[in-house]
C-alpha cells in the first residue's frame, strides 16, 4: 500500500481546532453578566434619581406655589430674574409679568427711592472694604398691589458683591405685614390722637408746639398758640347727657379742621379745652401780633352758627387766649401758660372774646 504524504498533511491542517481555556472563557462570561448586572444596576439608580429629583422639584414648586411669602433673585442688572409663584397670591402679579422688571417694579415710590439708596450705600461700604461677598440686612418696604392698594412687606436681603465691591446681584424674601403696619398704627394713634375727635392729644401737640417754636427760632418767624375754652359746654352737657357733649366736642373738631389752614395744629387739650398751633406769622411782631388778631377772630366766627345736639341747635360760647412766641429761648410750657391765663382773661370779658398775652 502506498501512502501520500499530501492529503494526509492537508488533512492534519484542515482538522486543526484552537484551544481555549476553559477558565478564561469562564471570566469573559464572568464579565459580561457583571457588566450587564452593573449597566442595569446604574439605570435603576439613575432612575431613582430622576424620579426624586421630580419629587423635589414638585415639593419646591407646592412650596413656592402655596407659601405666604415670595421669594425673588435680582441679577447684577438690578433686573429680577427669578420670582416665585407666591407672588401672585401678595401683589397680583404673575412670576411673568416681573421676571425682567427692575427690582424697584412694584414698589412704592418712596420705598423704591429708599431701596436704591440702601443700594448704593452697601456698594459705597463694599468698596471701602467693609462687606466682602455679600451682606444681609432687613427692611419695611411698601409694595403696590396690581390693583393698585398698598401692601407693607418685611424682606430679608443678602446683597452680593464682585471681589471690587460692585452689585452682583441681590436674593430675599418677603412677606405680608399689613396687619402688624395696622396694629402699630392703632398704638401710635391711641398714644398720640384723642379717641373722640381724632385731633392731636396733648402729647401730640406739645411735639408740634416745639417744632414751630423750632421753626420760628430758625427762620425769624413768629408762630403763636391759642387756648379756647367753651363757656357753656356744662350746661349743654347736663341738658343733653354725656352723648350729647360728645357730639358737641365732636362738632367743634369738626369746624374747627374744617376752616383753619393745613398747617395749623389743633389739638384737644383735654375736657372741652382745645388748643391751636399756628406758624409763619410774619417776622416783624406787629404783623404777627395783626396775623394773631384776624386768626382769633376767625375762631370767634365759626362759633356764632349754632351746633345742632340731638335734633336741636345750640349757641355755643368760647373764650380765646393766644400767645406769640418770642426770639431767643421759649419754653413751651411759659407759651401754653400765657395763652392760658390770656383765655381766662377773655372769660372775664364775657362771652365770645379774644385776649392776646403781652
Amino acid at each position: 500500500m502506498t501512502s501520500n504524504p499530501t492529503n494526509a498533511g492537508g488533512a492534519a491542517l484542515g482538522g486543526f481546532q484552537p484551544w481555549i481555556d476553559p477558565w478564561l472563557m469562564a471570566l469573559m462570561a464572568a464579565i459580561a453578566i457583571g457588566l450587564l448586572i452593573h449597566n442595569h444596576w446604574l439605570k435603576a439608580r439613575l432612575r431613582r434619581q430622576v424620579e426624586q429629583l421630580q419629587e423635589s422639584e414638585q415639593r419646591l414648586r407646592l412650596l413656592t406655589d402655596n407659601m405666604t411669602d415670595f421669594v425673588w433673585v435680582v441679577d447684577a442688572q438690578s433686573r429680577l430674574s427669578y420670582v416665585s409663584p407666591s407672588v401672585t397670591k401678595l401683589l397680583g402679579y404673575t412670576p411673568d409679568e416681573m421676571m425682567g422688571q427692575t427690582m424697584t417694579y412694584a414698589l412704592e415710590p418712596e420705598s423704591a427711592e429708599f431701596t436704591l439708596q440702601l443700594q448704593q450705600k452697601l456698594v459705597a461700604a463694599a468698596k471701602r472694604g467693609e462687606h466682602r461677598n455679600y451682606v444681609d440686612t432687613v427692611a419695611e418696604l411698601a409694595q403696590r398691589h396690581k390693583r393698585g392698594h398698598r401692601i407693607w412687606t418685611e424682606v430679608a436681603i443678602r446683597v452680593f458683591f464682585t471681589p471690587e465691591g460692585d452689585f452682583a446681584g441681590a436674593q430675599g424674601s418677603g412677606r405680608n405685614i399689613n396687619e402688624r403696619k395696622k396694629a402699630e398704627q392703632t398704638v401710635w394713634e391711641m398714644a398720640f390722637y384723642d379717641p373722640l375727635t381724632d385731633l392731636p392729644n396733648r402729647r401730640l401737640m406739645n411735639d408740634r408746639l416745639t417744632q414751630a417754636l423750632a421753626n420760628a427760632s430758625r427762620q425769624r418767624e413768629q408762630c403763636a398758640v391759642f387756648f379756647l375754652d367753651l363757656d357753656n359746654f356744662k350746661q349743654i352737657n347736663d341738658t343733653e347727657g354725656h352723648d350729647g357733649g360728645d357730639q358737641l366736642l365732636v362738632a367743634v373738631a369738626d369746624r374747627l379742621r374744617e376752616h383753619l389752614r393745613d398747617s395749623d395744629t389743633i389739638a384737644r387739650y383735654g375736657g372741652d379745652e382745645f388748643v391751636v398751633v399756628s406758624q409763619f406769622l410774619g417776622r416783624e411782631p406787629a404783623i404777627a401780633r395783626a396775623s394773631t388778631a384776624a386768626l382769633g377772630e376767625k375762631i370767634l366766627a365759626l362759633f356764632r352758627t349754632p351746633f345742632e345736639i340731638n335734633g336741636r341747635a345750640y349757641t355755643v360760647y368760647t373764650s380765646v387766649g393766644a400767645a406769640l412766641s418770642r426770639q431767643g429761648e421759649h419754653p413751651v410750657s411759659e407759651l401754653l401758660r400765657e395763652a392760658d391765663l390770656a383765655m381766662y382773661q377773655a372769660k372775664t370779658q364775657g362771652h365770645n372774646q379774644l385776649v392776646i398775652a403781652d
